[in-house]
Protein backbone atom coordinates (compact mmCIF):
# COMPACT_ATOMS: atom_id res chain seq x y z
CA UNK A 1 0.00 0.00 0.00
CA UNK A 2 1.13 3.45 -0.92
CA UNK A 3 1.82 5.66 1.99
CA UNK A 4 0.33 9.88 1.42
CA UNK A 5 2.86 12.62 1.45
CA UNK A 6 4.06 13.56 4.71
CA UNK A 7 2.16 17.40 3.98
CA UNK A 8 -1.03 15.60 3.29
CA UNK A 9 -0.90 13.19 6.01
CA UNK A 10 -0.19 16.45 8.64
CA UNK A 11 -3.34 17.88 7.49
CA UNK A 12 -5.89 15.21 7.73
CA UNK A 13 -4.44 14.61 11.65
CA UNK A 14 -4.84 18.36 11.98
CA UNK A 15 -8.02 18.47 11.07
CA UNK A 16 -9.32 15.01 12.75
CA UNK A 17 -8.14 16.64 15.84
CA UNK A 18 -9.57 19.93 15.14
CA UNK A 19 -13.02 18.15 14.68
CA UNK A 20 -12.71 15.89 17.72
CA UNK A 21 -11.54 18.76 19.97
CA UNK A 22 -15.26 20.36 18.49
CA UNK A 23 -17.39 17.33 19.16
CA UNK A 24 -16.18 17.28 22.71
CA UNK A 25 -17.20 20.94 22.61
CA UNK A 26 -20.21 20.25 21.63
CA UNK A 27 -21.10 16.93 23.83
CA UNK A 28 -20.20 19.05 26.55
CA UNK A 29 -22.39 21.93 26.06
CA UNK A 30 -25.02 18.85 25.19
CA UNK A 31 -24.22 17.13 28.18
CA UNK A 32 -25.04 20.43 30.36
CA UNK A 33 -28.12 20.80 28.17
CA UNK A 34 -29.13 17.17 28.89
CA UNK A 35 -29.24 17.72 32.88
CA UNK A 36 -31.36 20.71 32.55
CA UNK A 37 -33.33 18.74 30.10
CA UNK A 38 -33.62 15.53 32.48
CA UNK A 39 -35.03 17.74 34.95
CA UNK A 40 -37.29 19.37 32.88
CA UNK A 41 -38.50 16.31 30.62
CA UNK A 42 -37.02 12.40 30.54
CA UNK A 43 -38.20 12.74 26.52
CA UNK A 44 -36.77 15.59 26.13
CA UNK A 45 -33.61 14.34 27.32
CA UNK A 46 -33.10 11.23 25.48
CA UNK A 47 -33.26 12.88 22.34
CA UNK A 48 -31.01 15.03 23.09
CA UNK A 49 -28.56 12.52 23.54
CA UNK A 50 -29.63 10.62 19.94
CA UNK A 51 -28.77 13.70 18.35
CA UNK A 52 -25.38 13.90 20.20
CA UNK A 53 -24.48 10.25 19.22
CA UNK A 54 -25.32 11.81 15.21
CA UNK A 55 -23.58 14.42 15.89
CA UNK A 56 -20.34 12.56 17.31
CA UNK A 57 -20.41 10.05 14.59
CA UNK A 58 -20.90 12.32 11.78
CA UNK A 59 -18.54 14.56 13.22
CA UNK A 60 -15.35 11.44 13.05
CA UNK A 61 -17.02 10.13 9.97
CA UNK A 62 -17.29 12.63 7.37
CA UNK A 63 -13.48 13.32 7.70
CA UNK A 64 -12.29 9.85 7.49
CA UNK A 65 -14.33 9.74 4.43
CA UNK A 66 -13.59 13.03 2.58
CA UNK A 67 -9.26 11.72 3.73
CA UNK A 68 -10.12 8.32 2.49
CA UNK A 69 -11.43 9.42 -0.96
CA UNK A 70 -8.42 12.49 -1.23
CA UNK A 71 -6.17 9.52 -0.83
CA UNK A 72 -7.87 6.92 -3.20
CA UNK A 73 -8.02 9.91 -5.73
CA UNK A 74 -4.32 11.26 -5.54
CA UNK A 75 -3.31 7.05 -5.35
CA UNK A 76 -5.35 6.83 -9.20
CA UNK A 77 -3.17 9.37 -10.23
CA UNK A 78 -0.08 8.29 -9.22
CA UNK A 79 -1.06 4.98 -10.80
CA UNK A 80 -2.30 7.16 -14.12
CA UNK A 81 0.96 8.96 -14.15
CA UNK A 82 3.08 5.58 -13.74
CA UNK A 83 1.40 3.89 -16.35
CA UNK A 84 2.22 6.75 -18.38
CA UNK A 85 5.73 7.01 -17.84
CA UNK A 86 5.71 3.24 -18.00
CA UNK A 87 4.65 3.47 -21.83
CA UNK A 88 6.54 6.39 -22.35
CA UNK A 89 9.48 3.84 -21.50
CA UNK A 90 8.66 1.06 -23.21
CA UNK A 91 7.98 3.33 -26.45
CA UNK A 92 11.03 4.83 -25.96
CA UNK A 93 12.56 1.16 -25.25
CA UNK A 94 11.01 0.02 -28.31
CA UNK A 95 12.51 3.25 -30.63
CA UNK A 96 16.29 2.65 -29.47
CA UNK A 97 15.88 -1.32 -30.16
CA UNK A 98 14.58 -0.03 -33.72
CA UNK A 99 17.55 2.34 -33.79
CA UNK A 100 20.03 -0.70 -32.67
CA UNK A 101 18.70 -3.15 -35.50
CA UNK A 102 18.98 -0.26 -38.07
CA UNK A 103 22.60 0.11 -36.88
CA UNK A 104 22.94 -3.35 -36.96
CA UNK A 105 21.73 -3.93 -40.73
CA UNK A 106 23.67 -1.48 -41.61
CA UNK A 107 26.56 -2.41 -40.29
CA UNK A 108 26.00 -5.87 -41.79
CA UNK A 109 25.42 -4.33 -44.85
CA UNK A 110 28.51 -2.42 -45.10
CA UNK A 111 30.69 -5.46 -44.10
CA UNK A 112 29.41 -7.23 -46.98
CA UNK A 113 29.65 -4.50 -49.41
CA UNK A 114 33.03 -4.60 -47.84
CA UNK A 115 33.97 -8.05 -48.95
CA UNK A 116 31.84 -7.99 -52.10
CA UNK A 117 34.82 -4.92 -53.08
CA UNK A 118 37.49 -6.86 -51.74
CA UNK A 119 36.30 -10.46 -53.67
CA UNK A 120 35.93 -7.66 -56.56
CA UNK A 121 39.39 -6.18 -56.25
CA UNK A 122 40.73 -9.41 -56.03
CA UNK A 123 39.02 -10.67 -59.29
CA UNK A 124 40.27 -7.82 -61.02
CA UNK A 125 43.42 -8.30 -60.38
CA UNK A 126 43.80 -11.54 -61.36
CA UNK A 127 41.87 -11.22 -64.22
CA UNK A 128 44.41 -8.50 -64.76
CA UNK A 129 47.31 -10.61 -64.84
CA UNK A 130 45.91 -12.97 -66.61
CA UNK A 131 45.63 -10.56 -69.43
CA UNK A 132 48.97 -9.96 -68.88
CA UNK A 133 50.44 -13.07 -69.24
CA UNK A 134 48.35 -13.68 -72.54
CA UNK A 135 49.22 -10.42 -73.90
CA UNK A 136 53.31 -11.04 -73.27
CA UNK A 137 53.57 -14.76 -74.12
CA UNK A 138 55.35 -15.07 -77.40
CA UNK A 139 53.56 -18.18 -78.39
CA UNK A 140 50.35 -20.00 -78.25
CA UNK A 141 51.31 -22.45 -75.63
CA UNK A 142 52.89 -19.96 -73.14
CA UNK A 143 49.76 -18.14 -73.90
CA UNK A 144 47.11 -21.04 -72.52
CA UNK A 145 49.95 -22.57 -70.01
CA UNK A 146 50.02 -18.94 -68.20
CA UNK A 147 46.28 -18.55 -68.39
CA UNK A 148 44.66 -22.06 -66.88
CA UNK A 149 46.37 -21.78 -63.38
CA UNK A 150 46.13 -17.95 -62.76
CA UNK A 151 41.95 -18.60 -63.90
CA UNK A 152 41.52 -21.50 -61.27
CA UNK A 153 42.45 -18.70 -58.65
CA UNK A 154 38.84 -17.59 -59.44
CA UNK A 155 36.79 -20.22 -60.90
CA UNK A 156 37.29 -23.86 -60.34
CA UNK A 157 37.02 -26.33 -62.63
CA UNK A 158 38.08 -30.05 -63.49
CA UNK A 159 38.57 -28.80 -67.16
CA UNK A 160 38.85 -25.92 -69.39
CA UNK A 161 39.16 -26.12 -73.24
CA UNK A 162 39.78 -23.31 -75.32
CA UNK A 163 37.90 -23.62 -78.30
CA UNK A 164 38.68 -21.80 -81.92
CA UNK A 165 35.59 -21.75 -84.33
CA UNK A 166 35.88 -22.33 -88.44
CA UNK A 167 33.07 -20.18 -89.68
CA UNK A 168 33.80 -21.76 -93.53
CA UNK A 169 33.79 -25.50 -92.40
CA UNK A 170 31.76 -25.15 -90.13
CA UNK A 171 34.07 -26.66 -87.53
CA UNK A 172 35.75 -25.98 -84.19
CA UNK A 173 39.37 -26.87 -83.09
CA UNK A 174 40.00 -27.51 -79.29
CA UNK A 175 42.89 -24.79 -79.16
CA UNK A 176 43.93 -25.64 -75.39
CA UNK A 177 42.36 -27.49 -72.73
CA UNK A 178 43.50 -28.24 -68.84
CA UNK A 179 42.50 -30.67 -66.43
CA UNK A 180 40.63 -34.25 -67.41
CA UNK A 181 41.25 -35.85 -70.54
CA UNK A 182 38.46 -36.30 -73.01
CA UNK A 183 38.25 -39.28 -75.52
CA UNK A 184 38.04 -37.90 -78.91
CA UNK A 185 38.33 -34.23 -77.41
CA UNK A 186 42.45 -33.81 -77.43
CA UNK A 187 44.12 -30.47 -77.71
CA UNK A 188 44.10 -30.11 -81.87
CA UNK A 189 41.40 -32.23 -82.56
CA UNK A 190 38.68 -30.79 -85.28
CA UNK A 191 35.26 -31.14 -84.35
CA UNK A 192 31.91 -30.63 -86.40
CA UNK A 193 30.15 -27.29 -84.86
CA UNK A 194 27.04 -28.63 -85.69
CA UNK A 195 25.00 -30.05 -82.41
CA UNK A 196 27.37 -28.59 -80.23
CA UNK A 197 27.49 -26.03 -77.20
CA UNK A 198 30.12 -24.09 -78.95
CA UNK A 199 27.27 -23.66 -81.59
CA UNK A 200 24.82 -22.48 -79.71
CA UNK A 201 27.19 -19.91 -78.21
CA UNK A 202 28.09 -19.04 -81.45
CA UNK A 203 24.82 -18.44 -82.82
CA UNK A 204 23.64 -16.44 -79.99
CA UNK A 205 26.84 -14.75 -78.64
CA UNK A 206 25.43 -15.40 -75.55
CA UNK A 207 26.86 -17.41 -71.94
CA UNK A 208 25.17 -20.96 -72.23
CA UNK A 209 25.01 -22.36 -68.17
CA UNK A 210 24.21 -25.97 -67.56
CA UNK A 211 23.50 -26.90 -63.96
CA UNK A 212 23.47 -30.77 -64.46
CA UNK A 213 23.96 -32.29 -67.73
CA UNK A 214 22.74 -35.37 -66.84
CA UNK A 215 18.87 -34.35 -66.77
CA UNK A 216 19.29 -33.03 -70.32
CA UNK A 217 22.01 -34.41 -72.58
CA UNK A 218 21.39 -31.84 -75.54
CA UNK A 219 24.96 -31.22 -76.96
CA UNK A 220 26.37 -33.99 -79.34
CA UNK A 221 29.76 -34.49 -76.85
CA UNK A 222 27.41 -34.54 -73.63
CA UNK A 223 27.53 -38.59 -73.63
CA UNK A 224 31.34 -38.51 -73.31
CA UNK A 225 32.01 -36.06 -70.28
CA UNK A 226 29.32 -37.75 -68.40
CA UNK A 227 30.93 -40.65 -68.96
CA UNK A 228 33.93 -39.13 -66.66
CA UNK A 229 31.63 -37.64 -64.28
CA UNK A 230 31.67 -34.11 -65.31
CA UNK A 231 28.52 -32.74 -64.64
CA UNK A 232 27.94 -28.89 -65.01
CA UNK A 233 29.33 -26.80 -67.66
CA UNK A 234 29.83 -23.06 -68.46
CA UNK A 235 30.75 -21.91 -72.05
CA UNK A 236 30.93 -18.64 -73.05
CA UNK A 237 31.76 -17.09 -76.50
CA UNK A 238 35.15 -15.23 -77.26
CA UNK A 239 33.96 -11.96 -79.41
CA UNK A 240 36.88 -10.20 -81.28
CA UNK A 241 35.89 -7.38 -83.79
CA UNK A 242 32.32 -7.94 -83.35
CA UNK A 243 32.64 -11.62 -84.30
CA UNK A 244 32.29 -14.89 -82.51
CA UNK A 245 36.12 -16.54 -83.19
CA UNK A 246 35.65 -19.42 -80.61
CA UNK A 247 34.56 -19.59 -77.26
CA UNK A 248 36.26 -20.92 -73.11
CA UNK A 249 34.16 -24.24 -71.70
CA UNK A 250 34.68 -24.68 -67.89
CA UNK A 251 33.30 -28.56 -66.44
CA UNK A 252 33.19 -29.53 -62.48
CA UNK A 253 32.06 -32.43 -61.46
CA UNK A 254 29.84 -30.92 -59.14
CA UNK A 255 26.40 -30.20 -60.15
CA UNK A 256 25.68 -26.52 -60.38
CA UNK A 257 29.05 -25.48 -60.27
CA UNK A 258 28.72 -22.12 -62.24
CA UNK A 259 25.90 -20.02 -61.19
CA UNK A 260 25.50 -15.73 -61.54
CA UNK A 261 29.07 -15.16 -59.86
CA UNK A 262 31.44 -17.68 -61.86
CA UNK A 263 29.35 -16.38 -65.23
CA UNK A 264 30.18 -13.16 -64.40
CA UNK A 265 33.74 -13.78 -63.73
CA UNK A 266 34.17 -15.87 -66.91
CA UNK A 267 32.67 -13.58 -68.95
CA UNK A 268 35.11 -10.55 -67.91
CA UNK A 269 38.17 -12.82 -68.55
CA UNK A 270 36.59 -14.11 -72.16
CA UNK A 271 36.53 -10.47 -72.73
CA UNK A 272 39.85 -9.33 -71.66
CA UNK A 273 41.45 -12.02 -73.69
CA UNK A 274 39.46 -12.40 -76.45
CA UNK A 275 41.38 -10.35 -79.17
CA UNK A 276 44.86 -11.52 -77.68
CA UNK A 277 43.49 -15.36 -78.94
CA UNK A 278 42.84 -13.83 -81.72
CA UNK A 279 45.69 -12.50 -82.74
CA UNK A 280 47.99 -15.44 -81.64
CA UNK A 281 45.53 -17.16 -83.86
CA UNK A 282 46.00 -14.76 -87.06
CA UNK A 283 49.91 -14.60 -85.90
CA UNK A 284 49.83 -19.01 -86.60
CA UNK A 285 47.72 -18.45 -89.69
CA UNK A 286 50.44 -15.62 -91.06
CA UNK A 287 53.11 -17.82 -89.98
CA UNK A 288 51.94 -21.42 -91.96
CA UNK A 289 50.87 -18.87 -94.48
CA UNK A 290 54.34 -17.54 -94.79
CA UNK A 291 55.86 -21.22 -94.44
CA UNK A 292 53.44 -22.75 -97.33
CA UNK A 293 54.22 -19.62 -99.69
CA UNK A 294 57.90 -20.10 -98.74
CA UNK A 295 57.75 -23.44 -99.74
CA UNK A 296 55.60 -22.72 -102.62
CA UNK A 297 58.40 -20.59 -103.99
CA UNK A 298 61.01 -23.13 -103.61
CA UNK A 299 58.48 -25.33 -105.63
CA UNK A 300 58.23 -22.73 -108.17
CA UNK A 301 61.75 -21.90 -108.60
CA UNK A 302 62.80 -25.96 -108.78
CA UNK A 303 60.69 -26.20 -111.37
CA UNK A 304 61.65 -23.40 -113.63
CA UNK A 305 65.47 -23.68 -112.79
CA UNK A 306 65.24 -27.38 -113.67
CA UNK A 307 66.17 -28.48 -117.28
CA UNK A 308 64.93 -32.21 -117.32
CA UNK A 309 61.39 -32.46 -116.82
CA UNK A 310 61.39 -36.13 -114.91
CA UNK A 311 63.57 -33.53 -112.79
CA UNK A 312 61.21 -31.47 -112.13
CA UNK A 313 58.05 -33.50 -110.82
CA UNK A 314 60.80 -35.43 -108.73
CA UNK A 315 61.82 -32.11 -107.15
CA UNK A 316 58.27 -30.93 -106.98
CA UNK A 317 56.61 -34.05 -105.46
CA UNK A 318 59.52 -33.58 -102.66
CA UNK A 319 58.38 -30.07 -101.93
CA UNK A 320 54.82 -30.68 -102.17
CA UNK A 321 55.13 -33.04 -99.46
CA UNK A 322 56.43 -30.56 -97.19
CA UNK A 323 53.07 -28.98 -97.39
CA UNK A 324 50.78 -31.65 -97.85
CA UNK A 325 51.07 -35.08 -96.81
CA UNK A 326 50.28 -37.84 -99.15
CA UNK A 327 50.99 -41.83 -100.23
CA UNK A 328 50.87 -41.22 -104.65
CA UNK A 329 51.12 -38.53 -106.77
CA UNK A 330 50.56 -38.53 -110.00
CA UNK A 331 50.63 -35.56 -113.08
CA UNK A 332 49.27 -35.98 -116.45
CA UNK A 333 49.05 -33.90 -119.73
CA UNK A 334 45.54 -33.70 -121.58
CA UNK A 335 45.27 -34.08 -125.10
CA UNK A 336 42.08 -32.23 -126.28
CA UNK A 337 42.39 -33.65 -129.73
CA UNK A 338 42.17 -36.95 -128.94
CA UNK A 339 40.12 -36.70 -125.20
CA UNK A 340 42.75 -38.92 -123.63
CA UNK A 341 45.28 -37.98 -121.12
CA UNK A 342 48.92 -39.21 -120.64
CA UNK A 343 49.95 -40.24 -117.29
CA UNK A 344 53.19 -38.28 -117.03
CA UNK A 345 54.90 -39.06 -113.21
CA UNK A 346 53.74 -41.00 -110.78
CA UNK A 347 55.45 -40.73 -106.94
CA UNK A 348 54.33 -43.35 -105.10
CA UNK A 349 53.11 -46.98 -106.18
CA UNK A 350 51.56 -46.73 -109.35
CA UNK A 351 48.18 -48.22 -110.51
CA UNK A 352 48.20 -51.91 -111.67
CA UNK A 353 47.65 -51.53 -115.51
CA UNK A 354 48.50 -47.54 -115.47
CA UNK A 355 52.25 -47.19 -115.80
CA UNK A 356 53.69 -43.97 -116.71
CA UNK A 357 53.52 -43.30 -120.38
CA UNK A 358 49.81 -45.15 -120.64
CA UNK A 359 47.00 -42.71 -122.49
CA UNK A 360 43.81 -43.50 -120.91
CA UNK A 361 40.60 -41.76 -121.90
CA UNK A 362 39.07 -38.59 -120.04
CA UNK A 363 35.24 -39.76 -120.49
CA UNK A 364 34.15 -41.29 -117.30
CA UNK A 365 37.12 -40.53 -115.22
CA UNK A 366 37.92 -38.00 -112.47
CA UNK A 367 40.60 -36.28 -114.67
CA UNK A 368 37.52 -35.52 -117.72
CA UNK A 369 35.49 -34.04 -114.93
CA UNK A 370 38.51 -31.23 -113.85
CA UNK A 371 38.95 -31.22 -117.43
CA UNK A 372 35.34 -30.10 -118.10
CA UNK A 373 34.82 -27.92 -114.69
CA UNK A 374 38.19 -26.31 -114.93
CA UNK A 375 37.97 -26.95 -111.26
CA UNK A 376 39.61 -28.66 -108.28
CA UNK A 377 37.93 -32.26 -107.75
CA UNK A 378 38.59 -32.88 -103.92
CA UNK A 379 36.79 -36.76 -102.94
CA UNK A 380 37.43 -37.48 -98.81
CA UNK A 381 36.16 -40.85 -99.22
CA UNK A 382 36.48 -42.83 -102.33
CA UNK A 383 33.80 -45.68 -100.81
CA UNK A 384 31.25 -43.26 -100.52
CA UNK A 385 31.94 -41.87 -104.02
CA UNK A 386 30.87 -44.92 -106.36
CA UNK A 387 30.83 -42.20 -109.36
CA UNK A 388 34.24 -43.57 -110.98
CA UNK A 389 34.86 -46.73 -112.04
CA UNK A 390 38.91 -46.29 -110.89
CA UNK A 391 37.96 -46.02 -107.33
CA UNK A 392 37.91 -49.55 -106.55
CA UNK A 393 41.81 -49.83 -108.22
CA UNK A 394 42.48 -46.85 -105.55
CA UNK A 395 40.71 -48.87 -102.57
CA UNK A 396 42.40 -52.02 -103.25
CA UNK A 397 45.47 -50.30 -102.45
CA UNK A 398 44.54 -48.41 -99.42
CA UNK A 399 44.05 -44.80 -100.84
CA UNK A 400 40.94 -43.63 -99.26
CA UNK A 401 40.88 -40.01 -100.41
CA UNK A 402 41.70 -38.13 -103.29
CA UNK A 403 42.15 -34.30 -104.55
CA UNK A 404 42.59 -33.44 -108.18
CA UNK A 405 43.70 -29.76 -109.33
CA UNK A 406 43.44 -28.38 -112.81
CA UNK A 407 46.74 -27.13 -114.62
CA UNK A 408 46.28 -24.33 -116.54
CA UNK A 409 48.02 -22.51 -119.19
CA UNK A 410 46.62 -19.64 -121.73
CA UNK A 411 43.11 -20.35 -119.49
CA UNK A 412 42.90 -24.03 -120.59
CA UNK A 413 43.41 -27.09 -118.74
CA UNK A 414 46.78 -28.61 -119.96
CA UNK A 415 47.80 -31.40 -117.24
CA UNK A 416 46.23 -32.25 -113.96
CA UNK A 417 48.06 -33.06 -110.90
CA UNK A 418 46.45 -35.91 -108.65
CA UNK A 419 47.31 -36.14 -104.45
CA UNK A 420 45.96 -39.28 -102.94
CA UNK A 421 46.18 -40.68 -99.44
CA UNK A 422 45.04 -43.40 -97.08
CA UNK A 423 42.71 -43.59 -93.92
Amino acid sequence: MELLPANSLFQFLALGLAIILGVAAVNALLFASLNAAIAASPWLAFALVGCSIILVLGGLTIPVWRGLAAHTNQRLQMEAAHQQLQGSLQERKAQLQETQDQLSFEITEREDLEEQLRDTMEEMTVVDEVARVISAAPDVNEVYAGFAPKFKQLVDFDRLEVSIVDHRASTYTIEYYSGLPVPGYALGSTNPLEGTEIQQVTLTGQTLCREDLGSDPAYSADSEYLQLELKSNITTPLVSKGRVIGAVSLYDHRRGSYQAAQQGILERVAHQIASTVDNVRLHGELAASTEEIAVADGVARIITSALNTDEVYEKFALEMKKLVDFDRVHITAIDRNSDNFTLKYVYGTPLPGRPVGSVQPLEGTPTGTIVATGKTLSRPDLAADPVYSVNQAHLKMGLWSSILVPLISKNRVCKRSAIMGHI
